[in-house]
């Protein structure tokens, strides 16, 4: 594939045939392989959103655990709260 950006950094491909050439807007500028690595790597922000979104899948996917324990008595086993703590402390507000 042949690559491009624009000025906004959105990213064209194109076949490496020259099959596609006719499609190429004016004003794109051709990158690398290594620089679309590098515009598609993550930002920390986004990053830390998708560790939020893991953590707190998990707790809610556990918190009938502890609505049992608030209503019957019966205990959350040690691991399951262990592992809730660790989870939300690996949330991070405003990300």
């Amino acid at each position: 594939m042949k690559n491009y950006k624009d000025k906004d950094n959105n990213v064209y491909a194109y076949e490496s045939d020259g099959s596609q050439d006719a499609f190429i807007k004016n004003g794109l500028v051709p990158i690398s392989d290594e620089d679309l690595a590098t515009l598609h790597k993550p930002t920390a922000v986004q990053i830390q959103y998708e560790v939020n979104a893991v953590a707190l899948a998990y707790l809610a996917s556990t918190d009938w655990l502890i609505i049992r324990q608030q209503e019957t008595g019966t205990v959350v086993p040690p691991d399951i709260t262990s592992a809730r703590a660790e989870a939300r402390s690996k949330i991070v507000k405003g990300a």
